[in-house]
């Protein structure tokens, strides 16, 4: 019965999970910044508009935003008013918007206002509100739904900023400062002090009224602008003012390059109001609310004072007022490339996202990211490449050789130990391809055929092959990006926008065609089938061995588990279908909309498999002396892994883990720091978003034990003395081996405490020579260096030699000189002659009456050539009672 149950749990839980029963794809928590060009607040509400994105509204002062549905409004909002439970949005050429539902639906045309009124400024006094434009100055008593225009004596000049307190009515116009001291009725074109015809943001506070003058600074009138004086002491210099505003007795002027500038009405002159602001940052608009200003910058989003603008704080979860530009990983982290508000970074599995400070950031349209072994390239606009070696902490232009970088670069791409970039074509200028071999800071221009290269938007590699899609069309290296060649069969007529490749598989995305497919290195294209035949593919990616994704504009994601032969949607929660990127990192996809970034699980979007148990490769199994200052581990890729967990034991029953990694994601190990003259026990196994395969067979390797060395002999009264350097912690003992004549044989073996020893058998006169080496229970080291000693006769025989000795010349073989010693016991008379083969004599040495004991004769064989030779020694003692004849073979080698 269990196993019954057990049965029916399992194929439910199959069941539900290809039917997408599971939490698929969320919202990547960020990265949250953007352009702002208009900011309003009352109460609790705050609203921001971001031109080409949209409108966000906040009910909680900020803390969190949320995106309004647009297709109702214009993407160039001009002004924001909150006025009760309405939201007023003004647009320069579109006219006004209302929505009395929190931004659920927007009414558009209005009692008074016809299609034509732009507007361009937004004001209320008490119940009064206000709206300026291109067609004058309007008012409404009835919460914007009927407008009245006012007649100001300015015909013709659209108004472009009202401030109103009381029954103070001030106007910033493009011809002019105008103030009405009894709430419109009259109107006075103030100029006394003011520059001529100046357009002013204007503000109240009090009874003191505020002009700020793009190229002029602020000026101040204490008088309801009968007279005007400038104020600009404490201004950096004479800035682009984007906003000024009033609230209890404090003044906020926002600028285009030097933030926020600060007056109270007791200060003697404007001071910086930036602290937690960047540096230079332009704030485009201000607003107040209680004790709260908020500031809306280009670039970083919004940010919340509390404390007069005196510090500032980002605040700006759940807003998104930037295009995504592009994407990349790398390691653990997934990168995104916005328009102009910079790059951001986080943990694939935290969402834990980073701003990285480039500077001039929010000039920039990011293009590609890419990455080489130490850097951080990014597409920069007219700076062409910026390159970061630090991850990220500082930047430089990385242009040296490429022509009109300012033009724009295309695409950024790494290759093995290259680096390619590409720049955009221009008008008699077509576009070209560069490579880089160190690193970006000098670049190549790629010779194609007899023409540049045509202006490159995206790259792929595969092993040594690299793809570039350029203008529309695919080419092809094999060789790392020396020979390119056009690859577009089945292709022709269609205007191919991305690729990406692995294996023996790649993918491109077309513009109005659907995708295509090629098996043979880009020979042949073929249409995609399934359910993503004809959808405008944007993106790829690949996971696993045989699964790929494709990101497509207008319906979502789909995935194939065959390498493209059939595919299916991937997920089925996925709230925007306009999906212009896509980017794997580790179990997680990520989808990009134009604005917003979201993220799923792999193993929750796609039917995955287990993967298979991996094929260990090297080190060969029970491999001796392996090297401890790098052992490279290696295996063959396994279906359907994405990543591989590796354990290295000192048993066989990995009871003793000396190492473990489980996010190998490449197919090698490189293993240091290990102990000498150790057996290692070492099993791998496969994972993905499903599971993990079994284990693999287990191999093992014994690691080098090293060898003794600084060997040195001395002769003693009962023998020779051995003494060596012990340079192993790891060693049992050691083997002694000693050579008379022309083998090595054991002599004995010591225990590890062991660094001298005394060889009692060597008691005759004759050559010696030893050599050692140390072992332990699992390796057997090298041998050390030979060590040789002469023994003319044994230390115990002070009298001297007792018999006739020749020893063998040492060294042998030797070039050019030698050694031949020999010992007498009786003063003799001695000849000594080396032969050549054929029984020539080539050097005779003659010595009469030569004293008993040792002696030694040097022979050079220079101008001898190589080969085998005898040399024959005589003596007879000089009382005529002993004579001896000996030959030995000498070998001469050059």
């Amino acid at each position: 019965m269990k196993h019954s149950l057990l049965f029916l749990f399992l194929v439910f839980f199959s069941s539900a999970f290809h039917n997408g029963l599971k939490a698929q794809w969320i919202r990547a928590n960020g990265p949250f910044s953007g352009v702002i060009n208009v900011v309003a607040a009352s109460g609790n509400t705050v609203a921001a508009h971001s031109n080409n994105i949209g409108l966000f509204l906040s009910s909680d002062e900020a803390k969190n935003w949320n995106a309004l549905s647009n297709e109702q409004l214009s993407n160039w909002i001009t002004s924001i008013l909150i006025h009760g439970d309405r939201i007023l949005l003004g647009e320069s050429d579109a006219g006004l918007f209302i929505s009395t539902n929190n931004g659920s639906s927007w009414g558009k045309y209005f009692s008074g206002l016809d299609t034509y009124t732009g507007i361009e400024a937004l004001a209320e006094n008490g119940t009064t509100i206000f709206a300026g434009g291109n067609m004058g100055l309007f008012q409404s008593m009835d919460d914007g739904s009927d407008w009245t225009k006012i007649e100001v004596d300015s015909p013709g000049s659209p108004v472009l900023s009202i401030a109103a307190r009381d029954s103070l009515l001030i106007l910033g116009t493009e011809s002019g400062i105008y103030v009405s001291p009894d709430k419109g009725l009259t109107w006075r074109h103030s100029t006394n002090g003011l520059p001529e015809k100046a357009t002013a943001k204007v503000a109240i506070n009090g009874s003191i009224l505020f002009a700020a003058i793009n190229g002029y600074g602020i000026y101040i009138s204490a008088d309801s602008g009968l007279t005007w004086n400038g104020e600009n002491n404490g201004l950096t210099s004479q800035p682009y003012f984007n906003s000024i505003i009033s609230f209890d007795n404090i003044v906020l002027a926002a600028t285009g390059s030097e933030g926020v500038f600060k007056w109270t009405n007791n200060a003697s002159a404007w001071q910086s109001a930036n602290k937690g602001l960047p540096e230079k940052i332009a704030v485009n608009s201000m607003a107040s609310s209680g004790s709260n200003i908020y500031a809306g910058t280009y670039g970083l989003g919004v940010f919340l004072s509390t404390d007069g603008g005196s510090t500032w704080s980002k605040s700006n979860d759940g807003l998104s007022g930037f295009w995504i530009s592009s994407t990349a990983s790398r390691g653990d982290s997934i990168f995104i490339g916005t328009s102009y508000c910079g790059i951001y970074f986080a943990e694939a599995s935290l969402m834990n996202w980073k701003f990285l400070n480039v500077p001039g950031f929010n000039q920039y349209y990011f293009g590609d990211i890419a990455f080489d072994s130490k850097n951080i390239y990014v597409a920069a606009g007219q700076d062409g490449i910026l390159r970061s070696t630090d991850n990220g902490l500082s930047w430089e232009t990385a242009n040296n050789g490429i022509d009109r970088f300012s033009e724009g670069i295309s695409a950024i791409h790494a290759h093995k130990d290259k680096m390619f970039a590409a720049t955009y074509a221009s008008p008699g200028f077509p576009g070209k391809l560069y490579y880089s071999t160190n690193n970006g800071s000098s670049w190549q221009k790629v010779a194609f055929e007899t023409s540049d290269f045509p202006a490159t938007v995206s790259m792929a590699s595969n092993g040594s092959d690299i793809f570039a899609v350029a203008q529309g069309r695919v080419y092809l290296s094999t060789d790392d990006g020396k020979v390119w060649h056009l690859t577009n069969s089945g292709l022709e007529g269609k205007e191919v926008t991305r690729i990406k490749a692995k294996d023996n598989v790649a993918f491109i995305a077309t513009l109005r065609d659907g995708a295509f497919r090629s098996t043979d290195k880009g020979s042949s294209w073929t249409s995609v089938t399934g359910e993503l035949a004809g959808k405008q593919a944007t993106s790829f990616a690949f996971w696993a061995s045989s699964i790929v994704f494709a990101g497509t504009y207008g319906n979502g994601v789909y995935v194939s588990t065959d390498n493209g032969l059939s595919w299916q949607q991937a997920g089925s929660n996925l709230p925007q279908k306009n999906i212009i990127w896509i980017e794997k990192n580790g179990e997680y996809l990520f989808a990009a909309s134009e604005t917003t970034l979201w993220r799923a699980a792999i193993s929750e979007i796609a039917p995955l498999l287990l993967p298979s148990v991996p094929k260990l490769l090297s080190v060969e199994n029970n491999s001796k002396n392996q090297p401890l200052s790098l052992i490279r581990l290696s295996w063959q890729k396994a279906e359907n892994a994405e990543w591989y967990h590796l354990q290295l034991s000192k048993d066989s029953l990995f009871k003793d883990v000396a190492l473990e990694d489980s996010a190998i994601t490449l197919l090698t190990k490189d293993i240091t720091e290990l102990n000498e003259g150790r057996i290692y026990f070492w099993r791998l196994r496969a994972g993905n978003g499903v599971g993990v395969s079994p284990w693999s067979e287990v191999w093992n390797f014994t690691t080098v034990l090293n060898r003794p060395d600084s060997l040195s002999l001395s002769a003693m009264t009962k023998g020779i003395k051995i003494t060596w350097k012990d340079n192993s912690s790891n060693e049992t003992g050691f083997i002694i081996e000693r050579m008379l004549s022309e083998n090595f044989s054991a002599l004995d073996t010591v225990k590890a405490n062991a660094v001298t020893y005394l060889d009692s058998t060597a008691v005759q006169p004759d050559y010696y020579h030893y050599r050692i080496k140390s072992f332990n229970q699992f390796a057997v080291s090298s041998y050390s260096d030979t060590a040789s000693i002469i023994l003319t006769y044994t230390e115990s025989a002070r009298t001297g030699p007792t018999e006739y000795f020749l020893f063998q010349n040492y060294p042998n073989p030797f070039n050019p000189v030698t050694l031949i010693r020999y010992n007498l016991p009786l003063e003799s008379s001695v000849r000594l002659a080396v032969y050549n083969p054929l029984g020539k004599i080539l050097k005779e040495f003659v010595f009469k009456n030569q004293a008993s004991g040792a002696h030694e004769i040097s022979f050079d064989a220079k101008g001898i050539a190589s080969g085998a030779y005898f040399y024959i020694f005589e003596a007879r003692a000089d009382d005529g009672t002993k004579e001896f004849r000996q030959i030995k073979k000498m070998i001469i080698l050059k």
